[in-house]
Formats: structure tokens, C-alpha cells, sequence
């Protein structure tokens, strides 16, 4: 009885993610994602550069005087929305993982130099971050793109020096209760020097909340790669992206909706997706979360 129970309960802390509908989603969407971004010129149906303004406004296939050749219909160009939505999703895969990637190691390097150092450290590098955070993060965005023209390269860089703050608090937050363990002060017993405790004993433990931040902040970077580009000082024509796409479309939105819907579609679904699977990896990877959905379920179970 007791080992039918005990095999129970590691089956329920197991993170099987093929039952939990919503971490399907979203780890199908990533994978749609990467996929499409990947091997976009081979996918897409036309060219999505070209126009032709003969096929201008031609509706989706399942509306009147749509067709299969142009399955999601044409903008106010005549270029296939289909193919734009799959090569836009490269500008979208390329800021998230490039910001995450700059503004996370950054940040993350920040978060345990503060914490572990302490005293007038961190208390100088957290006042750094709070003065960081009072400044407008789209206004600082805008004049650092003015400053070196729009690109994707200079919306990497922008969206980066408005993103690392968070990652700098969360290490920090989670430094700060290391610092007390007894594998730490162990450590330093022995005579590890600071950097190889920081790098090789602190760092490895916050790879869990880390992971789930940095996806997280994928989301949130998709969205605002999107608005940047809306407001016209994001990518750039003839590139491609969804927020230019919506931009581009939103004078026709009454007469055309599917040239603005579309891709604020595929924004929509991409950042629900991720935010899906952070909340599925925050369990899987989270010891704490683990044990406490185990413990609904036995509830559940037992009521």
C-alpha cells in the first residue's frame, strides 16, 4: 500500500505536460515560432515584398472572392499577408532571444554582485536600478532609436537598456537569502575565492527562476518590438514585422479588417503562448510550485 502510494505521488510531481492543455499550447506555438522563423523563405507561399496592386485587398479564403492562392488574402500592396506573418516572425524570434540574452546576463551579473557584496555595493547599484526604473522606458526607448535610426539592431539595443532592471532585482532578492545557506558559507570556509562562489555555486541554483523570467520577458519583448514598430520608429521597411504590418494595415481596418487583424493575431497568440509556458515551467522547474500542485491535487483527490 505504501509503495502504491509513494508511486503515486512521484507520478503526480512528474511534469507531464502532454496532460496540462495549456503548456501544450504554448510549447506548440514556441515551436511554430522557431520553425517558421527558420525556415521562412522555403514556407511562404510568394514573395512578401513584392506588391501588385492588382491583387490589392483580396480577402481571405473563406470569405467571398477569396482564394486558395492567397489563403489569409493581400494587403493595400497586394502582398500575400500569409508569407509577411511568417517572415515577421523572424524580427519577433531575433529581438526576444537577443534582449533576453544582453539585458538577462547583464542584469543577472548586476543581481549577484549586489547581493553577495552588499553593504554600500548594493545599496549604490540598487539606487543605479531605481533611478533606472523612474525614467519612462518608451520614452528612453524612442530617443536612443532617434539617436542611432531605426533598425532591428538599434530596437535590440534599446529594448536591452530598458530591460535588465528586472533581472538585476530578481538576483538580487534570491542572492540575498543564499548568502545565509550553509553550502555558501561552506564555500567560503574552505577558501573559495568570491567569484568562484558566485559563478560556480550561487549562479547554477537561480537558473530555475531565471529561466522562467527570461521567458516571460520574451513575451514582453515581442509586444513591445511590436508597439515600437507601430509607432513607426521600429523596423523598417522593406523588413518586416508584425507591428509595421498592423501599422501599415490600420487605415483600412472598416473596409479590410483581416490586413490589421491578422497579424495582431499572431502577436496575440505568440505572447499568450509563451506566457502559457512560463507558468508551466515555473512549476516544473520550481520545487516549491511542484509541491504545492501536488498537494491541490491530493486535496482535490481526497474532497
Amino acid at each position: 500500500m505504501v509503495a502504491e502510494v509513494a508511486s503515486s505521488a512521484v507520478k503526480m510531481r512528474q511534469p507531464a505536460w502532454w496532460r496540462d492543455y495549456a503548456a501544450v499550447f504554448g510549447i506548440a506555438v514556441v515551436v511554430l515560432l522557431i520553425l517558421l522563423a527558420v525556415f521562412a523563405p522555403y514556407i511562404a507561399p510568394h514573395d512578401p515584398v513584392i506588391p501588385s496592386l492588382r491583387l490589392r485587398l483580396k480577402p481571405p479564403v473563406w470569405m467571398d472572392g477569396g482564394s486558395w492562392t492567397y489563403v489569409l488574402g493581400t494587403d493595400h500592396l497586394g502582398r500575400d499577408i500569409l508569407s509577411r506573418i511568417i517572415h515577421g516572425s523572424r524580427a519577433s524570434l531575433i529581438a526576444g532571444v537577443s534582449v533576453v540574452a544582453i539585458a538577462g546576463s547583464f542584469g543577472t551579473i548586476v543581481g549577484l554582485i549586489s547581493g553577495f557584496v552588499g553593504g554600500r555595493v548594493d545599496t549604490l547599484m540598487m539606487r543605479w536600478v531605481d533611478v533606472h526604473i523612474a525614467f519612462p522606458g518608451l520614452l528612453i526607448s524612442l530617443l536612443i532609436i532617434a539617436v542611432l535610426k531605426p533598425s532591428l539592431g538599434t530596437v535590440v539595443i534599446a529594448l536591452s537598456i530598458n530591460g535588465w532592471m528586472v533581472f538585476a532585482r530578481l538576483v538580487r532578492s534570491i542572492v540575498l537569502s543564499a548568502r545565509q545557506l550553509p553550502y555558501v558559507e561552506a564555500a567560503e570556509v574552505i577558501g573559495c575565492k568570491p567569484v568562484r562562489t558566485i559563478f560556480r555555486h550561487i549562479l547554477p541554483n537561480l537558473a530555475a527562476p531565471l529561466l522562467t523570467l527570461a521567458v516571460l520577458e520574451f513575451a514582453r519583448i515581442v509586444l513591445a518590438e511590436a508597439a515600437l514598430s507601430f509607432l513607426g520608429v521600429g523596423i523598417q521597411p522593406p523588413a518586416m514585422s508584425w507591428g509595421l504590418d498592423v501599422a501599415s494595415g490600420r487605415n483600412y481596418l472598416f473596409n479590410a479588417w483581416w490586413v490589421v487583424t491578422l497579424p495582431g493575431l499572431a502577436i496575440t497568440i505568440t505572447v499568450l503562448g509563451v506566457n502559457f509556458l512560463a507558468g508551466w515551467l515555473r512549476v516544473v522547474v520550481d520545487p516549491y510550485e511542484g509541491e504545492k500542485r501536488f498537494a491541490r491535487a491530493v486535496a482535490n483527490r481526497e474532497g
